[in-house]
């Protein structure tokens, strides 16, 4: 790594420290895509053995390796169905698209109109619904704070904390109101929907009004990954989830695991991951 100097020649600590940061997040990240590339092998390989074919190329593009995790946790199933709320493009950072070119069904929720778009051209095989998830009696449509491209144009708010408003005003984004149809989780489903495996709940702060709007009774995914950017053991979202019949398995990064209690052989596995993962 070269040196970094002050204009006076000395060195400068930080510089070399924030170098050093960052070759150690961009090792960590070759890490994650190199066994997300090995696990979009195995799985096309485990598929073919079965005798099917995968849709298309099998590729595991979470940000977190959440994909690899789901897959883990559901015994390498060749097909099931999957909801992911806050499915953006239905391709970037993507955590059912690896499932979806398995074979699985799908379901992407994106309130972002022109995201919803081109999540339909990215994933034809999934059924993409346009709207933002709510609780029961909520108003019909709600505005989004959308904000644009300096940001990605990935980000969506109801109402913009403090600290997101500070990033927003750092990166010079603008940010347009947008009114998109609001529905419950299990509006969106209907009455035809079989057992869900897994949901995917990344929906910038409305993760609660989101599971408000899931009738359990009915519609009760065996394995829920929500995110909870307080990354505090006890919040709201904790304290919500305590009137379920789920356990929280862990962690992974800002995303709190979920497994439903009757879920035996996924608790099971999760018991397995933990301990494999826990050093002696």
């Amino acid at each position: 790594m070269p040196a970094v100097f002050h204009e006076a020649g000395r060195p400068n600590q930080f510089d070399v420290l924030r170098q050093l940061a960052k070759l150690a997040a961009d090792q960590e990240q070759l890490l994650l895509r190199t066994r997300q590339r090995v696990y979009g092998l195995e799985a096309a390989e485990a598929l073919r053995s079965s005798g099917r074919t995968p849709r298309e190329r099998i590729e595991f593009v979470s940000q977190y390796g959440e994909d690899m995790l789901l897959y883990d946790l559901l015994g390498h199933e060749p097909r099931g169905m999957m909801i992911e709320a806050g499915a953006f493009d239905g391709k970037h950072y993507s955590v059912s698209n690896c499932f979806d070119a398995m074979g699985w069904k799908t379901l992407l929720i994106e309130p972002i109109p022109e995201m919803a778009e081109r999540a339909r051209r990215n994933r034809p095989n999934a059924r993409v619904e346009a709207c933002a998830l709510a609780a029961p009696n909520a108003p019909s449509h709600i505005t989004l704070s959308v904000t644009g491209d300096a940001l990605g144009g990935m980000l969506s708010h109801v109402q913009m904390t403090e600290t997101q408003r500070k990033m927003v005003e750092y990166h010079k984004a603008s940010v347009t109101p947008v009114s998109v149809p609001a529905r419950t989780l299990s509006e969106v489903l209907g009455s035809q929907c079989g057992p869900i495996d897994a949901l995917i709940l990344d929906v910038e702060g409305y993760e609660i009004a989101a599971l408000q709007g899931l009738n359990f009774a009915i519609h009760a995914p065996r394995i829920m990954l929500i995110e909870d950017n307080s990354r505090r053991e006890e919040s709201e979202l904790s304290t919500f989830m305590q009137r379920l019949p789920y356990t929280q398995v862990g962690w992974l990064q800002v995303n709190r695991i979920y497994i439903h209690q009757q879920a035996g052989n996924e608790l099971a596995r999760a018991r397995a991951l933990k301990a494999a993962l826990t050093p002696d």
